[in-house]
């Protein structure tokens, strides 16, 4: 998204941002109300990441990677979960 890119401090401040639970909750809606979620490392988008075996999800930045942790969201509260809730998980194998 032009300028520069964020330095290593930056993207580790940025990364403890997202690691807040009050971040998530506002950026989960944001993404809710069909708005575009921007990375607080360099400003460009975010995409949600999903897990849909074990129903969590994640924003990662489309330009520098900085990425949330994973969190779950039950009747519009999100929960963080642990960073290994997918290991050991058995993906389906695909029919095509």
């Amino acid at each position: 998204m032009g300028g520069r890119p964020p330095t290593p401090e930056e993207r580790d401040a940025a990364h403890e941002q997202l690691n807040s639970l009050q971040r998530l909750d506002d950026a989960w809606k944001t993404w809710s109300d069909h708005d575009v979620v921007l990375c607080v490392a360099d400003g460009a988008p975010v995409a949600l990441c999903v897990d849909a075996p074990v129903a969590t999800y994640r924003f990662v930045c489309v330009e520098c990677g900085n990425s949330s942790p994973w969190f779950e969201v039950s009747n519009g509260e999100v929960r963080s979960r642990p960073s290994t809730v997918t290991e050991g998980v058995r993906r389906p194998s695909s029919p095509y």
